[in-house]
């Protein structure tokens, strides 16, 4: 087994800024030939309409910019197709983290990058439980935040860092290869 850390890009989509927010969809990346991509078919679409009801401005901004964005066939769950190293996954929260376990068993150590962590770790964790006794082992409960890289480099704020930079269209594998993209350009300016 190899004694080095491998980094992987992690996005979410999910429905709202909120702790009842529910993950929609989640993209792992280490390069366009390695990536796990699960969509979620169960607990969001009863969140999203709880939100028309209370807040039809955010709900429908979801459904224009994070379900027109889904890669996989609505009517096809659950769904796994494996070629090579990437995993396309639909299902239930359960079986889209058993199949995300499989791929992410495939690494020794894992450190995330991500483009607005918190809320990325926070639904990341939750799939699997708890961080200290369900997350896999082999990764750390501690991310890469890449906006804070961004702030360092370009001497702005995080926020300014966060608002300036451009993320990929609300479709968590398009967003966790910019993410790859931009961490990359950022480690070759160095």
């Amino acid at each position: 087994m190899p004694d080095k850390s491998i980094k992987l890009f992690l996005d979410t989509e999910f429905t709202d800024l909120s702790k009842q927010g529910e993950l929609m969809s989640l993209a792992l990346l280490e390069n366009e030939q390695s990536f796990f991509y699960g969509e979620i078919t169960d607990n969001w679409p009863e969140r999203l309409h709880l939100l028309s009801r209370v807040r039809p401005d955010q709900s429908d901004w979801i459904k224009a910019n994070v379900i027109s964005n889904f890669l996989l066939d609505p009517h096809s769950a659950p769904y796994i197709k494996t070629e090579g190293k990437t995993y396309l996954v639909k299902g239930e929260r359960d079986f889209v983290r058993i199949e995300l376990a499989k791929f992410i068993c495939r690494y020794y150590d894992i450190e995330l990058v991500c483009d607005g962590g918190f809320y990325d770790m926070m639904h990341f964790v939750d799939l699997f439980g708890d961080a200290k006794n369900d997350l896999p082992k082999n990764i750390s409960p501690i991310y890469w935040e890449l906006n804070q890289k961004l702030a360092e480099k370009n001497k702005t704020t995080i926020r300014e860092a966060f608002l300036n930079h451009e993320g990929g269209g609300h479709n968590a594998l398009d967003d966790a290869l910019k993410c790859h993209e931009t961490w990359n350009k950022l480690a070759d300016s160095n």
